[in-house]
């Protein structure tokens, strides 16, 4: 080969290296689609989650005595009542739940670490 010639193509190589990249690049966006798509799964979780009361609702908070609830025929504000209720006990419950479970861990760990 002269120094003024041009170097040999094989056409065949570079239509397979170029098939090869575009199956990449698809596949690359596809992966980029659903990683995507996850997150904003993620972020939508954690918006619901966040819109949660940050702070811990005791059940002795909550004064059952107090003169609106008595007699009363408004069945919607029983309702949302009965719901406030159910739903200060289920976060009292499940956050003395998850604080036992990260004490039982905790313990694990300190054991398996002696």
């Amino acid at each position: 080969r002269q120094d003024n010639e041009e170097p040999e193509v094989d056409a065949d190589k570079i239509k397979q290296y170029t098939t090869s990249l575009k199956a990449k690049i698809r596949d690359l966006d596809l992966r980029n689609h659903d990683l995507e798509e996850k997150l904003r799964e993620l972020r939508t979780q954690r918006k619901q989650k966040s819109a949660l009361p940050l702070h811990d609702t005791d059940l002795d908070d909550i004064d059952l005595d107090d003169s609106q609830f008595e007699d009363t025929e408004d069945l919607e504000l029983q309702r949302k009542s009965a719901t406030k209720i159910q739903a200060a006990f289920r976060g009292h419950v499940t956050r003395k739940n998850f604080q036992k479970r990260l004490k039982k861990e905790e313990t694990l760990k300190k054991s398996e670490d002696l």
